[in-house]
């Protein structure tokens, strides 16, 4: 994890729902841009963070600023249910998917502000292709996040993570929803929609471990969506033809091309985490996915699930 030299976020008191390796790495950026960090978890935090066994328990001393779910996406409306009915008042992030159904998340009115933990619309080649495609029309877009879900997390067995189970909101439609997140922030609402998706290969869990979709968006009238659990080669990029050129930014690589010319950026991934929470807790905060948003991409999963079922 790089370090952060400055402190933000101090004077900020947060709370993490959930010590997975999400929430584990919220944690770890909060404490490093300052904030004072509790967490709710079953598990003790190996970095001496401040445990509680329920939300309830951590509500009932201290106020908190800031919280963010990051517990298994089968959670999430329970626990944002849970911390409304504690009196929690302040500015809430629940990581992403943010349901694994669109309509169980509960209203927000209680909260000060609610946001999405999409961090990839923080990641620099997004930034770049942003900035690419001011005045230009896309007319095709590839999407792609293939990679082979055992080497996701070394040490563990993958068929024991929520990534393979369909309950816990597992597989590469809501686990890989970065992709559907930034297709629906950079072209638009979906007009149409094909897809196909199952449980291919052999990798031992209940949920999909590949999904393919071709639609049409509003902002661009060709798209194809690729995701994957399978892929020993991994691959995540962005592909967009416009009348005039070609752009490629590859989210692995940081590598950035037009057919003309080409940039390439250093990929600090603990720096998109922490650009989302100086988002969230910040005046700047266009870039953060709503609540809003974040449950059109749920309502899009949903959509695709339909397309191939029907």
């Amino acid at each position: 994890m790089s370090a952060v030299t400055s402190s933000p976020l101090s004077g900020i008191r947060a709370l993490v729902v959930g010590l997975g390796s999400i929430g584990a790495t919220h944690a770890r950026v909060l404490e490093a841009l300052g904030a004072t960090v509790e967490a709710v978890s079953r598990r003790e935090s190996a970095e001496g963070t401040t445990t509680h066994a329920s939300i309830e328990a951590a509500l009932a001393g201290d106020g908190f600023d800031y919280c963010v779910v990051a517990s298994a996406t089968s959670d999430h409306a329970a626990d944002v249910k849970a911390l409304a009915e504690a009196g929690f008042a302040g500015t809430l992030l629940v990581e992403k998917p943010v349901a694994v159904r669109s309509g169980e998340f509960p209203a927000e009115a209680s909260f000060e502000r609610v946001g999405v933990g999409y961090n990839l619309r923080f990641h620099p080649a997004v930034g770049w292709l942003r900035e690419q495609l001011e005045g230009q029309s896309a007319l095709v877009v590839d999407l792609a996040a293939q990679s082979f879900l055992p080497d996701w997390r070394p040490g563990r067995d993958h068929r024991e993570t929520a990534s393979g189970s369909r309950a816990r909101g597992g597989g590469v439609l809501r686990d890989l929803s970065h992709e559907i997140d930034l297709m629906l922030w950079l072209f638009g609402e979906p007009r149409q929609a094909m897809a196909l998706g199952g449980n291919l290969g052999d990798l031992g869990i209940d949920a999909e471990t590949a999904a393919c979709a071709v639609l049409g968006l509003e902002r661009a009238p060709l798209a194809t969506l690729r995701l994957s659990y399978l892929d020993r080669l991994p691959e995540r990029r962005v592909r967009v033809t416009t009348a005039s050129d070609t752009l490629e930014a590859d989210l692995l690589s940081g590598e950035c091309r037009t057919s003309s010319a080409g940039e390439r950026y250093e990929i600090d991934w603990t720096k998109t985490y922490a650009d989302l929470h100086l988002a969230m807790l910040g005046p700047d905060r266009d870039a953060v996915c709503t609540l809003g948003e974040g449950l059109r991409v749920v309502s899009c999963i949903e959509e695709l699930e339909s397309a191939w079922a029907g």
